[in-house]
């Protein structure tokens, strides 16, 4: 019974949100940076998706194992490539581009 005081608590606590200026004051570089590496993968997605649909649509040779590639990749999930992202590059801004 105390638990779910204590989580009700907790819960309690997130409402109403915080709108003062001080506040709000500190999320503007960081919608900025969040909107900008999301911009900038829908980019360089839409730069490397282009070139690879074309030779697949186009049936050129060696479109067949592009595809498989494409499809083998396309069925790990997000959070199992997240993973390896981060092991990879590390931390910070990096990984999430």
């Amino acid at each position: 019974m105390i638990a779910i005081a204590g989580f009700l608590h907790f819960l309690g606590q997130f409402f109403p949100p915080d709108y003062s200026s001080h506040y709000l004051s500190y999320l503007g570089l960081p919608i900025a940076e969040t909107l900008g590496i999301a911009f900038a993968g829908v980019f360089c997605a839409a730069l490397i998706a282009f070139p690879l649909s074309v030779i697949i649509g186009t049936r050129m040779p060696g479109s067949r194992l592009l595809y498989t590639v494409l499809a083998a990749i396309r069925s790990i999930p997000d959070l199992t490539l997240a993973i390896f992202c981060v092991i990879i590059v590390g931390i910070g801004r990096v990984p999430a581009w």
